[in-house]
């Protein structure tokens, strides 16, 4: 694009924004065209001071572009935050559409998370977990939240560790925290093919959420995704809809996850070593869940396929919580617990 001024690329900006549409389910986002180049827009979040607006991003942008992970923005000022769109193809198209999917691409997830995970981390604001609405819950959220939903909220609050989980304990570096991206999904992971050598790289957008924090975060908000999206490409093979079929299709999808996430480990342990235990795990992931269907919920105010889909997935974790653990503790390579 030819050299503009900032002022004349403000407004190139603001015009390409107010004709294009915002992102299913993402209402601050909206990917526009600006002189024949394809970019993402993110507006800030309203209610916060000019001087607040993306400050969280810029901090953080400013560690994560040290490496290979990130790009820098492409434009940023207080109302907007403009990338360019990244040539390549989102973890959750492939997992959609690719089964089975390359061992390769799950390892080298996990060597990009081992790579975030090693990064300095200097003076670096707390990341923000994503967290479900647990009690108390105020009146009007009592009202708006469907009983499915307050089900599996009472079943949360049965265990004593979800204190740690839940945000009522921050880590600081001493309990060794590390640079997390907090969003870790499918969504937000590209795979790029590489210049220098065959296979991909591994590019993350949606920095908003990273910061300090536990490494068992990233790995739920992946575990969380793949399971949905390996479940999600098992309903169009089901010749008849219902609890039984819905029952295959999370006990196929899970055995995919599974796979999944032990190529990702063993990518990981390259140059990491995995610092949480399974049990850890399963609750970061149940809560993952819950905040997505709770998140869905609310917005539709009603229960829908997938917000079943979510509900169920977390219940099942809960329920099995011991038996989970242990399957969690062969794809992380430990026996009897370790």
């Amino acid at each position: 694009m030819t050299a503009l001024k900032r002022e004349e690329l403000a407004e190139l900006i603001r015009d390409a924004q107010s004709s294009a549409p915002t992102m299913p389910g993402h209402p601050r986002i909206r990917r526009v065209m600006i002189r024949g180049e394809e970019y993402v827009t993110a507006e800030a979040r309203p209610g916060l001071p000019g001087a607040e607006r993306f400050a969280h991003e810029r901090s953080l942008l400013a560690v994560a572009g040290r490496t290979p992970l990130a790009d820098d923005p492409f434009y940023i000022d207080e109302e907007v935050i403009v990338h360019r769109v990244i040539q390549g193809t989102t973890l959750h198209d492939i997992l959609l559409n690719s089964w089975p999917v390359d061992d390769e691409v799950a390892v080298t997830c996990g060597v990009a998370l081992a790579t975030l995970h090693g990064s300095p981390t200097p003076s670096l604001p707390r990341a923000t977990d994503e967290q479900p609405k647990l009690f108390p819950l105020g009146i009007q959220e009592w009202a708006n939240t469907p009983d499915a939903i307050l089900a599996v909220l009472v079943q949360c609050g049965r265990f004593q560790d979800w204190e740690l989980l839940s945000g009522r304990r921050r880590p600081t570096r001493q309990e060794g925290a590390v640079l997390i991206h907090s969003d870790f999904k499918p969504d937000n992971i590209f795979l790029v093919d590489s210049e220098r050598e065959e296979g991909h790289v591994v590019r993350l957008i949606d920095w908003e959420l990273a910061g300090l924090g536990f490494a068992v975060e990233d790995f739920a908000a992946l575990f969380a995704g793949v399971t949905v999206a390996a479940v999600q490409s098992e309903i169009p093979r089901l010749e008849v809809v219902g609890p039984e079929a819905m029952h295959r299709a999370v006990q196929a999808g899970t055995t995919k996850t599974i796979r999944f996430m032990a190529a990702v480990t063993r990518g990981y342990r390259r140059t990491r070593a995995v610092d949480f235990s399974s049990g850890e795990l399963v609750d970061a992931t149940a809560l993952r869940l819950l905040a997505r269907a709770q998140g869905l919920a609310l917005t539709a105010g009603s229960i829908g396929a997938l917000t079943t889909l979510l509900i169920g997935l977390t219940q099942g974790l809960l329920a099995n919580r011991t038996e989970a653990a242990k399957a969690i503790d062969l794809w992380l390579g430990r026996q009897d617990g370790e």
